[in-house]
């Protein structure tokens, strides 16, 4: 993250957040670093967004047997796994974030896929940058109502950003604390829909107004004459000043 804003091509330094930042570096971004997505499902995958926004991911074949690496105390209690895509649209200056769009592809514990097209319906709004996300869900097969039980836990829970886009318009800074209310066409997809408290608007804000008060105070200092005046500590006092270009004998006679 720290990257991706130092690489901003656009916003002046201390006004930058991720709508400015290059999101190209956080791409292949691991969510747990002992479970990582690129060790754990070895399968090659693609990503491309066409011109009217819409996202497709291009996935190879899979075989279970060789090509997810899962530890063996959730290998041997595993019944089926899930692959979920996860296409979520933020946006930090309205302070939330939207649920667009989530896709599984499911296979058995032995099971075989092959080479297909995961291709997403929805298209974020021009304020929203995307990112979508692939994790691997395993399940044990249960006798409860359910059917399945998740094995995933904190040690083993594999998740990672395959792609970021940049918003379209990603709109201003809030000049204030951020009480978004949904338009009428937001309401519609009210539960996608989940509001967040961005610190780092908070901070950028302080920031500023630190810049600013500053800059005030120094434009203040510069208009203020400064009178010269010569004061004599109690040790200049004793201090004798030589007359310039007169010699001097430091000889110890007299």
């Amino acid at each position: 993250m720290y990257r991706s804003i130092r690489g901003s091509l656009t916003g002046s330094v201390g006004r930058r957040d991720l709508h400015d930042a290059d999101l190209g570096c956080i791409i292949g971004m691991d969510f747990h670093i002992h479970s990582r997505i690129s060790e754990v499902l070895q399968v090659s995958q693609r990503v491309e967004r066409d011109q009217e926004g819409r996202i497709s991911v291009f996935m190879g074949a899979l075989n279970a047997r060789t090509d997810l690496r899962v530890p063996p105390g959730i290998s041997k209690a595993v019944s089926k796994y899930r692959i979920r895509y996860s296409l979520i649209g933020f946006n930090f200056r309205k302070e939330y974030f939207e649920y667009l769009e989530v896709r599984d592809v499911e296979l058995r514990k032995y099971g075989q896929l092959d080479a297909q097209e995961i291709r997403f319906d929805a298209r974020a709004e021009a304020d929203q940058l995307l990112m979508l996300s692939v994790s691997l869900l395993a399940y044990a097969e249960t006798r409860m109502e359910e059917g399945y039980v998740l094995l995933n836990s904190k040690e083993f829970s594999p998740c990672a950003i395959i792609a970021a886009y940049a918003a379209e318009e990603a709109g201003a800074y809030p000049a204030g604390p951020v009480n978004m209310e949904l338009n009428e066409e937001q309401q519609t997809r009210a539960v996608a829909i989940s509001m967040m408290c961005y610190e780092g608007n908070r901070l950028l804000r302080d920031q500023e107004q630190r810049k600013e008060k500053l800059t005030t105070k120094m434009a203040a200092t510069a208009k203020t004459p400064v009178k010269a005046t010569k004061q004599r500590t109690a040790d200049d006092r004793d201090r004798v000043d030589f007359p310039v270009g007169k010699r001097i004998s430091f000889s110890s006679k007299t």
